[in-house]
């Protein structure tokens, strides 16, 4: 398969004398381009009131705003900002405050060890391979969570520049005790973006759209998650309202025409990262 390199018309602008037909015909096309994404930012707005309310809404939390609205969900807050020199990390409750530096070279070390091991184990997975990644994911709980000695329950984290899946970090590697059985965890942008929302549904009575194939196309060649549809069955059953896609139901057509009609959304399947992209399956594709 070819493919052509996008080379941006304003580039071409460079190369053509002010008064050609091919100066002029290039212009017309950027400013109708200009013309077109400037529709679409205002269509966005008035279609979107959340969009609105982030872009023009300029009120930052402050740090007892935080904590009071931290307070009132028993949540705890963690943020990392990648420095040149360092990484500096911050976690605030409803009472404390705290402030950490960690070594840069050894944060970028882990993190991409651990990343790298994740896509390794996807495809073929040694004893020793797993011991391997229960260490690194046991250093990154020294490095990233441990010193902050945060209450068990909901915690709201933001990263910078690498995304770091919380939940799956280690407090001991000989014991296969994940932080998720302490902890939850939700990712924000920032602590002003996640407040900022105040139509953010609560876990409560909320419309949920589970998906569980359980049985996936031959061609695929995944493996059947047995169960998952149970396991669905009792999560609507306790808190939520909603549709389940099960077995032959759960396809990526389906998927797509239910979606936008539910609060959220949860998928018992398989998924795959690499450096060509991302997939999620369904029954069928």
């Amino acid at each position: 398969v070819s493919q052509s390199r996008y080379i941006p018309p304003h580039n071409y602008l460079k190369h053509s004398a002010p008064n050609s037909k091919n100066f002029q015909q290039i212009t017309l096309k950027l400013l109708a381009a200009k013309d077109q994404y400037n529709n679409l930012i205002d269509s966005t707005e008035k279609t979107n009131p959340t969009y609105q309310k982030l872009k023009y809404n300029h009120h930052y939390i402050s740090l007892k705003e935080l904590q009071t609205k931290l307070k009132a969900q028993n949540q705890s807050f963690l943020e990392y900002f990648v420095g040149n020199e360092a990484v500096y990390a911050v976690s605030v409750t409803s009472d404390f405050v705290h402030l950490k530096k960690i070594s840069l070279h050894s944060y970028l070390n882990t993190v991409n060890l651990y990343q790298k091991l994740l896509l390794e184990v996807q495809t073929s997975t040694t004893k020793k391979q797993f011991i391997q990644l229960k260490k690194v994911s046991y250093a990154l709980y020294k490095h990233l969570f441990e010193p902050f000695h945060l209450p068990k329950g909901p915690v709201i984290v933001s990263h910078d520049n690498y995304f770091v899946s919380m939940a799956s970090l280690l407090p001991d590697w000989r014991i296969s005790d994940f932080l998720v059985k302490d902890y939850s965890f939700s990712y924000a942008y920032s602590a002003n973006v996640y407040f900022k929302n105040t139509n953010r549904v609560s876990v409560g009575r909320t419309k949920l759209l589970g998906i569980a194939p359980v049985n996936f196309d031959e061609r695929l060649n995944v493996a059947k998650l047995y169960n998952s549809d149970h396991t669905l069955e009792n999560i609507q059953k306790k808190h939520f309202n909603g549709n389940l896609l099960t077995y032959h139901h759960a396809t990526k057509a389906n998927f797509k025409k239910e979606v936008a009609d539910y609060d959220i959304n949860q998928l018992f399947t398989h998924g795959k990262a690499d450096s060509l992209g991302s997939v999620i399956y369904f029954q069928d594709s």
